[in-house]
């Protein structure tokens, strides 16, 4: 159990690092608010302090720790799995299409794999939080939402 914390704490380290680094490219602060770059590099900066926070409770814990064996063939395993591609693909989403058309394909993904079945439930719940999300960021705060490469 011990290798799969050091595993994982170096791993959240460093994806904090490239989530901070990255977010330096977009402005702290516009207007005297939080820019888009505010957010982002708060949330690396408090990924990689739990991180390390895992890594030294793990390396000077020294009880042993229970074993807790990932069952791949189980559903909820896939389910999870799933919605990481899922989050994945968002994130490359935004850079290529921009954010509202990958939030539309997010949120109908997620609902489906979630076992949503309803597709009016579905299509009416990705356009209203899209919408929603766009009304409150770019419209009432001002901020920019990312464009894509491609539109």
């Amino acid at each position: 159990m011990k290798k799969y914390n050091i595993f994982t704490s170096l791993l959240l380290i460093c994806f904090g690092s490239y989530v901070v680094n990255y977010a330096k490219q977009f402005p702290k602060y516009v207007n005297g608010t939080p820019g888009p770059g505010f957010w982002p590099k708060l949330l690396g900066i408090v990924l990689i302090a739990l991180s390390i926070t895992l890594l030294l409770t793990t390396l000077f814990t020294k009880k042993e720790m229970v074993k807790h064996l990932v069952e791949f063939k189980d559903e909820g395993f896939r389910q999870v799995f799933k919605l990481f591609i899922v989050m994945i693909l968002f994130g490359i989403g935004l850079n290529y299409i921009g954010f509202l058309p990958s939030s539309l394909i997010f949120i109908v993904c997620v609902m489906y794999i979630m076992g949503a079945r309803n597709w009016k439930k579905i299509i009416l719940t990705s356009v209203s939080v899209t919408l929603s999300i766009y009304l409150i960021f770019a419209v009432a705060l001002g901020l920019v939402l990312p464009s894509g490469k491609l539109f």
